[in-house]
């Protein structure tokens, strides 16, 4: 009877462990000046986040204080993700801007597709991100923050890979410490960006803690 009693809450404990799904994981790169295009090197010059869930990867670029633009041949952010035969959908686009549609519709800064470009100084990618109302140099400057959602059967943070010169991802901004624009990418190493997150949700903490309460109480009356 005493050993029921002890191993009931041990089994109560390990069944509230269990039910304690993973929390999203937050990958956080960070984005620097390789080619020195912006004159600044080895300096945060902003971020990429990525959270997934199931089938889907919600992405963030900051690149605060500075601002997006789109010069040149460059693109306003582009990376790489893994061959999916049934490919990927992006959604949840933001900002919506309200001069970025037809008849002052509010419609996306930007939109995301596959395509081959070039990042002068970071390599090729196979998608990429086109601004609507972004033009050559920083007078078409725009925010500092842009997100979306890339949607894929079996879609996770690691399905985004580097391409050959090593780049996880590159992006175009107005730098507003030397006034200058250029180009800003992430290699995913230390000072390139390395995963900085898998933080588990508050939810899951408190289940984990409840399940060592259980099991520290069931101890505790064994030993009585």
């Amino acid at each position: 009877m005493n050993a029921f009693k002890f191993v009931r809450p041990m089994a109560l404990a390990a069944a509230l462990l269990c039910s304690a799904t993973a929390a999203n994981a937050s990958l956080v790169y960070t984005l620097m000046d390789y080619s020195n295009s912006v004159k600044q090197q080895n300096v945060s010059l902003g971020t990429v986040t990525l959270t997934g869930s199931t089938n889907e990867v919600d992405v963030t670029v900051s690149v605060n204080p500075n601002y997006f633009v789109e010069t040149g041949s460059h693109s306003l952010f582009a990376f790489n993700l893994a061959s999916l035969d049934s490919g990927y959908t992006f959604t949840d686009i933001s900002p919506l801007v309200p001069n970025g549609g037809t008849n002052n519709t509010p419609a996306p800064l930007f939109t995301v597709n596959k395509q081959n470009v070039t990042q002068p100084g970071f390599g090729n990618f196979t998608y990429a991100a086109d601004c609507v109302l972004c033009g050559n140099g920083s007078s078409n400057a725009q925010y500092t923050t842009i997100s979306f959602t890339v949607h894929g059967n079996g879609i996770t943070e690691s399905s985004f890979l580097a391409n050959a010169n090593g780049y996880l991802f590159a992006t175009d901004i107005y730098d507003t410490t030397t006034r200058l624009t250029g180009l800003i990418g992430s290699k995913g190493t230390e000072g390139g960006g390395d995963g900085a997150g898998n933080v588990p949700e508050p939810g899951t903490v408190a289940l984990l803690g409840l399940g060592l309460f259980g099991f520290a109480v069931a101890r505790r009356k064994s030993v009585k």
